[in-house]
């Protein structure tokens, strides 16, 4: 297992050191299949393979940048309102692997919107995308991505505390 020996080392360089600070995956296991499964329904998404995968990956990483859960939560319930608005702005429906890699920009920019303090998308490539696209690729997504919410992404705190309530108190 790797984790991270401080939160400095993940958000601002990338690295992954040996030293724990956290607890053993194990641990947040069943926890993060409830909260990517409560994630999934906010979304209005299907919950397949991909889709877990990718977006437990996600949690894990924020655990390992040492966001409280209650930052972690705070960051789904925004990028879910903004992955459920996505159907508004194409009618193709879009693959499992691409809904799920969306939804994981959507949890990157939420992050950034949250977050006084925030991984760099280069880190987010290099452990959750460098085999689905390159760098240039992965920052022309999220700045479109930004775009088509007209660069908007706070969501009123009637909203916020339903999505909140929504993703449990874990």
């Amino acid at each position: 297992m790797t984790s991270v020996s401080s939160s400095t080392d993940l958000r601002n360089t990338g690295k992954i050191s040996e030293k724990s600070t956290r607890a053993p995956e194990s641990e947040f296991e069943h926890e993060d299949g409830e909260l990517v499964y409560r994630f999934a329904e906010l979304c209005q998404m299907n919950m397949t393979t991909e889709f877990d995968r990718l977006i437990t990956r996600c949690v894990r990483m924020l655990r390992l940048c040492d966001y409280p859960p209650e930052d972690v939560r705070c960051i789904l319930a925004h990028a879910s309102k903004y992955v459920a608005e996505l159907s508004q702005f194409s009618s193709n429906p879009m693959a499992a692997l691409e809904q799920a890699n969306v939804a994981c920009l959507y949890i990157y920019v939420a992050h950034t919107f949250v977050e006084d303090e925030c991984c760099p998308l280069m880190t987010w490539h290099k452990h959750l995308f460098r085999r689905y696209c390159s760098p240039k690729t992965l920052h022309a997504a999220v700045a479109r991505l930004m775009k088509l919410r007209d660069w908007r992404f706070r969501l009123g705190t009637e909203e916020l505390n339903e999505r909140l309530m929504a993703l449990g108190d874990l």
